[in-house]
């Protein structure tokens, strides 16, 4: 094994036991001291694309656990047994390793072009949390190595992609803690409107009280746009079961943590990603796209413990993204109509 197990053993009981500060190795500085030794002699190109061993750790400003932790200690080296085995360290789980992960892994490593940053060694002392050493090493069956230690960028996008491969990896394999908790509180309210060239239609839940009994009703209007009139409007009883129906399509699409995962945006580098319609169900998430006309998608869901789920877009990537969710929930609500 390329990867020197007792570095990583070290890396991982420190990295575990800054519970409130950022993961991180190597020795005490002084205030706002930099640490500057990069390696110039080590390659910007990694030739080969087998991974042998993998160590990163970060801290994520947008990517959290099931423990509200934003720390973050993975590597995959050899356990006593010799097997290649998968950690997250501040989390303290592991599975064995397969090729998925790696080749996954090496993806992210090509598209964000990490192999440029090979040798780089430049830290400065005594940042906020978020801001602190970044730890990347990676071997290679070819016996290159890629190793770079940076100030932590809360919203790298190569350490988001690095976490999604992770938590992903891990919830297929029966272990969701990278996740965040899932909502599990109850809906009590949800609207949801599609407009397209011909027509609007919209489903929305109505309280009414009789007798000083709360009862829930849908309500379905539809608005032909091209005459401009409404074409019909219908309410229903909902059923005891109806709330419930809808989470089980909303959480089937992952939208609640698509939705929360996807505040900031990278390309104006500011939280203003809902804003200009991007909401993580789609490709994109850049600012350049302009909003169709004869478009848009509006769902709001307001649970019981306070927690709202807020879209309103027209951008066609999004829209797109959402296609299996809309017609699930087009299709649910019909059969009620």
């Amino acid at each position: 094994m390329i990867i020197r197990k007792g570095k990583y053993i070290m890396a991982a009981l420190f990295c575990a036991s800054m519970v409130l500060g950022f993961c991180g190795c190597g020795k005490t500085a002084q205030t706002g001291e930099k640490t500057n030794g990069p390696d110039y002699s080590a390659p910007k190109i990694i030739k080969s694309d087998e991974i042998s061993g993998f160590y990163a750790d970060f801290f994520l400003g947008n990517r959290w656990t099931a423990t509200d932790s934003h720390n973050f200690c993975f590597r995959i080296d050899a356990d006593e047994n010799g097997v290649l085995t998968v950690h997250e360290d501040v989390l303290q789980i592991s599975h064995p390793a397969d090729s998925e992960i790696m080749a996954s892994l090496q993806d992210v490593i090509s598209e964000n072009k990490l192999s440029e940053m090979n040798g780089i060694n430049s830290v400065t002392a005594s940042l906020a949390p978020g801001y602190q050493r970044c730890s990347v090493t990676v071997d290679y069956i070819s016996g290159e190595k890629l190793q770079f230690d940076v100030n932590n960028d809360p919203h790298a996008q190569w350490a988001e992609d690095v976490y999604t491969v992770f938590a992903d990896w891990f919830a297929q394999n029966g272990n969701s803690m990278l996740y965040p908790k899932a909502e599990t509180s109850p809906i009590e309210s949800f609207v949801l409107k599609y407009k397209d060239d011909n027509q609007s239609l919209r489903y929305r839940t109505n309280v009414k009280v009789f007798e000083e009994t709360e009862s829930v009703f849908i309500e379905k209007t539809v608005y032909d746009i091209l005459t401009d009139k409404t074409v019909s409007s219908i309410t229903v009883p909902a059923s005891n079961d109806y709330y419930k129906d809808i989470a089980e399509i909303i959480d089937s699409c992952n939208l609640v943590r698509n939705y929360d995962f996807s505040r900031y945006d990278h390309y104006a580098k500011d939280y203003g990603n809902h804003d200009r319609g991007y909401y993580g169900m789609g490709t994109r998430t850049d600012a350049d796209e302009k909003d169709a006309d004869n478009l848009l998608v509006n769902i709001y869901i307001k649970y019981q413990s306070g927690k709202t789920i807020n879209i309103k877009t027209s951008k066609t990537s999004e829209i797109e993204g959402m296609k299996l969710l809309l017609a699930e929930l087009v299709e649910y609500h019909s059969s009620l109509f």
